[in-house]
């Protein structure tokens, strides 16, 4: 739902609400019961200004948004050693080597059966675009365009709090349950309850710190067609493209009593650079009785071959890269269109 109001001639305001949803992640479960989750969940609105100026010569863009989805699946919470899964099993395996549980009550308490158990968030992002586009002769046309957007995730994994309150009821049904040692790792249940404590904590501080978030972003488009004389419908052009740094570590200041990182300062990779280039010719051609237009184009991505290896994640000690991105190197793609 949307509309545009023409104020004046050259000035326009508009504003647009949409609302979407989508199917569930079919290779997840969530807790408590490991069962699939909830169909996701959309809003969108936007509002902003457009300026017609010189007959239509320069046109500008201006909107402001906001976007929300809920019921965004993030990650596993069960094989890693940070999980919440290893000290529930851990807990599990102690309660069924003293008799305090049956195998049955095991394999229903048990999280890895359920497979790939992941955490439910809601994801917010406001930013606003300025786009100017100009068509000052016939031959020549240009666009700028300029974007920030802030995203951030929030209600991590709500789920989880009423999972552990049930599942410690259980844990500690028998008298004395708690003070229980497993007898591989030597962690009482109560340890191990603080464990899986811990380590949620630590995962919603990592889903919550958006690595590779590039905030601000910027691209330049030029193109001039040649409208006589020999060179008549041809045309060459380009673009840049611009990325702030991205978000790709934080500072290892310790670790937390039972083992956890905790976190300093933010590290920052390179920011994202690239020219393109493009060159075609247009015709029109007689096709029997109708008119159609032929055009050829060669176009060049990544024109100076830059950054085909981008950093996304430091390791712990931020002496290499522990995720990288292969980026395309410079491609050549040439195209043959005919429009009748």
């Amino acid at each position: 739902m949307g509309g545009v109001f023409h104020a004046t001639k050259i000035i326009s305001v508009f504003a647009n609400h949409a609302d979407n949803n989508g199917r569930p992640a079919p290779n997840g479960r969530v807790l408590p019961d490991k069962t699939l989750p909830p169909p996701t969940e959309g809003i969108t609105d936007d509002a902003g200004f457009m300026l017609n100026l010189l007959d239509g010569k320069v046109f500008v863009r201006a909107t402001a948004y906001r976007t929300r989805e809920t019921n965004v699946t993030n990650g596993g919470l069960s094989p890693q050693p940070g999980g919440i899964a290893i000290p529930n099993r851990d807990i599990l395996d102690t309660l069924l080597a003293n008799g305090r549980i049956a195998q049955d009550e095991y394999d229903l308490h048990e999280i890895n059966t359920g497979g790939n158990i992941v955490g439910m968030a809601d994801t917010v992002s406001r930013g606003y675009e300025l786009s100017l586009a100009v068509n000052p002769t016939r031959s020549l046309t240009g666009l700028l365009s300029f974007s920030y957007t802030d995203s951030k995730r929030s209600n991590l994994v709500p789920e989880f709090e009423g999972w552990y309150e049930r599942e410690s009821a259980f844990w500690h049904r028998t008298a004395g349950a708690g003070t229980l040692a497993n007898a591989a790792s030597g962690v009482s249940i109560d340890g191990n309850a603080a464990i899986i404590v811990s380590n949620m904590a630590v995962f919603r501080d990592a889903l919550s710190f958006g690595y590779g978030k590039r905030p601000y972003k910027a691209t330049a488009t030029g193109r001039y067609t040649f409208v006589e004389g020999r060179l008549k419908g041809t045309f060459v052009g380009g673009g840049l493209r611009w990325q702030s740094k991205a978000l790709i570590g934080r500072e290892i200041v310790g670790v937390d009593a039972v083992g956890n990182t905790r976190f300093g300062g933010t590290y920052y990779g390179s920011d994202d650079f690239k020219a393109d280039a493009f060159l075609g010719y247009r015709r029109k051609v007689a096709m029997g009785r109708r008119n159609a237009e032929l055009t050829f184009q060669l176009n060049v991505t990544n024109l100076t071959d830059e950054a085909i290896v981008q950093p996304l994640r430091y390791n712990n000690f931020r002496s290499g890269y522990s995720r990288v991105l292969l980026n395309a190197p410079r491609q050549f793609k040439l195209s043959t269109i005919l429009t009748f």
